[in-house]
């Protein structure tokens, strides 16, 4: 029988700090400690979508960029779970962030961050989530999940890969028990579920299955959605409510005027971007309501 090892891969919660080019380096002598932030050090945390290693490469490029601009340091902190990421949001640690939507609304409203940029990717300003089947598997509509096993890509808080999927279940006259609910590690496990058989459908991003990591370790081809959402915006970054003004245009500035120059288009590809738009908290509204939906979770 096929297996994907990956789904039973679990993640301990570690902090990882990696200091841009704009910060000195901490001394390589064994067992000193890493000399503390300056008081003017920009921290920048990015939630787990990746491991932290390859969180740490490809954003390094962005965030010197960004340190150079701003002529001050950057910090980057990256966290290898979910848990270990929002407890820093929590304490606070971080002066720009980078969140999945569910995330960023949660923060807003109990940790004052507001969101100021959402990423582009594919040349596309929106998400959307599906439900993925088997070509082969028979199954054509939502309403034929009843009593399947569905496997989503992620926690309960994963925005595209769970709440959103959910949302569409619902719609679809599906609730809480009438489906096996189970979850795999990220949304292109649950993807690669589906495709070797391991459950009935996925919940996952629709740009899932055009990620050069799922295509080209499967054939896509062999999948098709039964149901997708409207798109709504893209992943956001929010700053600390009280950073300095003019801190904040200058960010939001630099990073999306990347697009606008040959080095900058470099810096986005380099993070597997195409552009940073301009955005406001009002614009994650519509999240809000498939929050509350699926969760019963009010946020204002």
């Amino acid at each position: 029988m096929k297996r994907l090892t990956a789904l039973l891969l679990l993640s301990l919660p570690i902090w990882l700090a990696v200091t841009t080019a704009a910060v000195a380096q901490p001394s390589a002598d064994e067992g000193r400690a890493a000399p503390a932030p300056s008081a003017d050090t920009l921290r920048v945390g990015i939630f787990p979508r990746r491991n932290a290693t390859q969180t740490a490469t490809l954003f390094k490029p962005m965030l010197d960029y960004l340190g150079q601009q701003l002529e001050r340091p950057v910090e980057l902190i990256t966290a290898r779970d979910f848990p270990a990421f929002w407890e820093g949001v929590e304490a606070r640690r971080f002066d720009l962030v980078h969140f999945n939507q569910y995330h960023y609304i949660k923060s807003h409203a109990y940790h004052g961050y507001d969101a100021v940029l959402s990423n582009q990717e594919f040349g596309e300003d929106d998400m959307a989530g599906a439900i993925y089947v088997r070509k082969d598997s028979g199954i054509k509509r939502v309403e034929q999940l009843r009593g399947r096993n569905i496997v989503f890509g992620g926690g309960k808080s994963a925005m595209m890969s769970y709440i959103i999927p959910t949302d569409l279940l619902r719609a679809a006259g599906l609730n809480q028990g009438d489906y096996r609910e189970t979850f795999a590690i990220s949304p292109p496990n649950s993807v690669f579920a589906v495709y070797f058989e391991q459950a009935d459908a996925a919940g996952a991003g629709e740009v899932v299955w055009r990620l050069p990591l799922v295509s080209q370790r499967i054939d896509s081809g062999q999948l098709e959605l039964i149901a997708v959402s409207e798109g709504a915006p893209h992943l956001p970054w929010a700053v600390r409510e009280e950073l300095d003004p003019d801190l904040k245009k200058r960010i939001v500035e630099t990073l999306s005027n990347l697009e606008n120059s040959e080095q900058g288009r470099g810096i986005l590809k380099s993070a597997k971007l195409t552009g940073m738009r301009p955005i406001d908290d009002a614009a994650y509204d519509a999240h809000r309501e498939i929050i509350f939906r699926v969760l019963g979770e009010k946020y204002h």
